[in-house]
């Protein structure tokens, strides 16, 4: 029998959530927890000519507050939101965030859509 080396495998440490229902990981469960939607009438644009006019949308959110200033005019609204919630997980894993800047640590940002 041959001995097979077990590698170990990823470890969620942080957690960073920007959903229409809450900002932030601790805002969002209770909100979630509460059965509090975040899907209201459209307000980024005039949805009259689709048949849709609901979404979840992020409302509220500065990008200015969470981005350095140069990054603002570079990106779009859903890579700012990524980047926010991905700090966020940061933070939560690892406190000031020190330990994150390790070869061995790694972010990954999702999505449910």
């Amino acid at each position: 029998m041959t001995a097979v080396a077990v590698r170990p495998g990823p470890v969620v440490t942080g957690l960073g959530v920007v959903a229409p229902n809450g900002f932030g990981a601790e805002e969002y469960w209770r909100a979630t927890l509460a059965g509090t939607s975040g899907i209201e009438r459209l307000t980024r644009f005039d949805p009259a000519p689709y048949r849709s006019r609901l979404a979840g949308e992020i409302r509220g959110f500065d990008p200015a507050r969470h981005l350095p200033s140069r990054l603002v005019p570079q990106t779009d609204h859903v890579t700012r939101l990524s980047l926010v919630a991905t700090e966020e997980a940061r933070w939560s894993s690892c406190g000031a965030g020190a330990a994150a800047t390790s070869a061995r640590t790694s972010r990954l940002p999702g999505s449910m859509r």
